[in-house]
């Protein structure tokens, strides 16, 4: 699916994309979304169900605040990012404003991490033994 990335949203101070595929639950900063950055305003391909996470700095360079927004792309012609996820800081509290990451990692890893297949997810399981089967079910807590 060919996408249009977001543009900045402020004028004066920092922003980025990132297309990201997983959240390192173990790092507390910008670190992680790990993924490969994506030049703003530019169109992209993506695949449908890829996530875009946008950061942008907003407001004058005293009083300014981070805006984060996580986008998933549909299948969709006339709009192809869906918004699943949006926060913005305060702009009274410059401590806050620099712990970002933190405030906004967990309820985007639910999200990422969820939609996200692993190796495991990928096995043809008609080819798999009974014993093998029954272990991956305990494990995953059905049994």
């Amino acid at each position: 699916m060919i996408i249009h990335v977001p543009s900045k949203a402020g004028q004066r101070k920092k922003y980025w994309r990132r297309v990201i595929d997983f959240v390192d639950l173990n790092q507390t900063n910008g670190y992680a979304f790990q993924g490969y950055r994506v030049e703003a305003d530019q169109l992209i391909e993506l695949e449908i169900g890829n996530f875009l996470l946008t950061y942008d700095e907003i407001g004058s360079i005293k009083r300014w605040y981070p805006h984060v927004c996580l986008y998933q792309v549909r299948a969709d012609l006339e709009s192809p990012l869906e918004e699943r996820f949006t926060w913005s800081g305060k702009t009274a509290n410059r401590n806050w404003n620099r712990s970002w990451a933190l405030s906004v990692r967990d309820p985007i890893a639910e999200i990422v991490n969820e939609n996200r297949l692993s190796y495991e997810d990928l096995i043809d399981w008609d080819k798999v033994s009974t014993d093998r089967l029954k272990e991956e079910l305990k494990r995953r807590g059905v049994i």
